[in-house]
């Protein structure tokens, strides 16, 4: 959407609204009024489809939660339109763009510094990538990593200024009143919240929840990490797994955090079994949600096939194969037991111990099933059919319904069959064959209604009455007997069959229907 008269700009700061799929059409209703009003250009997704894409739990992590994007003209436009923004879609929810940075904690609204229009510029791979013109000339790469990431020349519009670290005095004394120990331990408790609160810089170890100091990421996906963390109670590594809030949101509002809590729920039934790990917290951290279970040492199942390929001629060992797939049988018993069914099982979500011993993971699909029936015992005699009909039926979840209660069963459609035809019955079949007369609908001696083909049937290409079992084949003695040349008192000609011989000039093949 571009107001009269727009010049779009080579590059600059622009705004991005973020959306799930059940708040996209407010926010569009809200944001749109201030941006027409402002005579700002601006785009959006459009369609339900295209707006799940962005904030799908596989989408590209650079481009995650972007449903409307804004192109002020200047800096002095993007100041009013992003207070405006954020008052008009303040309390509407919405994924964080990882490659911007919020206007407001509790924003939609967030912002970023690119290209304002598509380059095309190739690079050294052979793809087209936006270049940003720096003060001095020099052009560097439109970088949109899964963080904020301004080039460094760009001023942040929206930085506020730090407050400048207070003085203090130089104590001369070495033994202090008490009212100025108390002061220095006040000013002492300042400066570590204040360093608390300092951001944290990249690579820097993140203690959360007061326990779990993350040490690497294993994963990174749009619907958070999977981590491995320290213990710091216990001194153990723990595997630690990140839900975002407001991705993979369905339109009931449902997103990745409540399927993590499933998984939770899931592993807290099948972990006494002993075939997944064990849940050992579950806490929330700034909106994301973070599950602390045991971590599984070994390996997946496709890197265990791969290992053993390697090692020998190319093979998996037969009683290695033999042993994994009757502990894998034992370990799907285990969870249908349960009432379980899994729904994701892959080589991904399998690991293998060094014990060879295999062990589910990722059963954010996992759902329950109905109960297993319980096998009634054969009657010591079968009853008879003329034994009086029962008067209930029992339903699949064990209700009884009476069977007055039941609707009544539609009547059976009448059909039709190409190698057999309800014409052959009738008394038009008995006449010698001829067009006007083939397949003419007939009355059946039963006294139904006249039979007739349905709409979407093929014309009938042959006599049903000479040929009642096989299908029409081009080239054959019955094709050239359908298409009024029959060769009489020929052996091959089916019996009954009353036409007149034909004659003996070559016949001309019926068009190919």
């Amino acid at each position: 959407m571009t107001p009269p008269g727009h010049l779009p700009r080579r590059q600059g700061w622009k705004l991005h609204v973020s959306a799930t799929l059940a708040s996209a059409p407010q926010v569009l209703e809200r944001a749109g009024r201030v941006l027409v009003t402002r005579g700002c250009a601006f785009k959006f997704a459009a369609g339900p489809r295209v707006t799940a894409e962005p904030t799908g739990t596989r989408a590209p992590r650079g481009q995650s939660g972007k449903f409307l994007t804004a192109y002020p003209a200047d800096d002095d436009q993007l100041q009013f339109i992003a207070e405006e923004l954020h008052e008009a879609t303040v309390g509407l929810p919405g994924p964080a763009i990882l490659s911007d940075r919020r206007y407001r904690p509790d924003s939609v609204v967030h912002y970023r510094y690119g290209c304002f229009v598509r380059s095309r510029a190739l690079n050294d791979e052979g793809f087209y990538e936006g270049r940003l013109v720096a003060p001095d000339g020099s052009l560097s790469t439109d970088q949109r990593n899964p963080w904020f990431s301004p080039p460094p020349w760009a001023e942040d519009p929206f930085a506020r200024p730090e407050p400048a670290p207070a003085v203090q005095p130089v104590v001369q004394s070495a033994v202090q009143p008490a009212e100025e120990s108390a002061t220095a331990a006040e000013s002492a408790t300042a400066a570590q919240a204040t360093r608390a609160a300092a951001p944290r810089r990249r690579g820097e170890p993140v203690l959360l929840a007061g326990r779990c100091l993350v040490k690497e990421a294993i994963r990174h996906s749009n619907r958070g990490g999977v981590y491995r963390a320290e213990d710091t109670r216990s001194g153990e590594t723990v595997l630690l797994k990140e839900a975002r809030p407001h991705v993979g949101a369905d339109p009931d509002g449902r997103d990745a955090r409540d399927r993590l809590r499933h998984e939770a729920a899931i592993l807290d039934e099948l972990a006494p079994r002993g075939i997944t790990p064990r849940v050992r917290e579950l806490f929330e951290s700034g909106g994301h949600l973070f599950l602390v279970e045991d971590l599984v040492p070994g390996r997946n199942l496709q890197q265990w096939t791969a290992e053993h390929l390697e090692r020998g001629d190319g093979r998996i060992p037969v009683a290695a194969a033999l042993g994994l797939a009757r502990a894998l049988v034992r370990l799907i018993g285990e969870v249908h037991a349960a009432g379980l069914v899994l729904r994701d099982f892959k080589p991904g979500n399998v690991l293998v111990t060094p014990e060879e011993r295999p062990v589910l993971v990722d059963l954010e699909l996992a759902s329950g099933s109905a109960p297993t029936p319980t096998r009634r015992a054969p009657a010591a005699s079968p009853t008879p059919r003329t034994s009086t009909p029962r008067t209930s039926v029992p339903r699949h979840d064990g209700a009884v319904v009476p069977r007055s209660a039941r609707r009544p069963r539609p009547a059976p459609r009448r059909t039709a069959s190409v190698s057999a035809r309800p014409c052959c019955t009738s008394p038009a079949a008995s006449a010698p064959y001829s067009p006007t007369t083939a397949h003419r609908p007939g009355r059946p001696a039963n006294g139904s209604p006249p039979w007739s083909p349905p709409p979407w049937s093929p014309p009938p290409r042959t006599c049903p009455r000479c040929t009642p079992l096989r299908p029409w084949s081009p080239g054959s003695r019955r094709r050239r007997h359908s298409a009024g040349h029959c060769p009489a008192r020929s052996p091959t000609c089916t019996p009954g069959c009353t036409r007149p011989a034909a004659s003996t000039s070559p016949s001309r093949r019926p068009p190919r229907g």
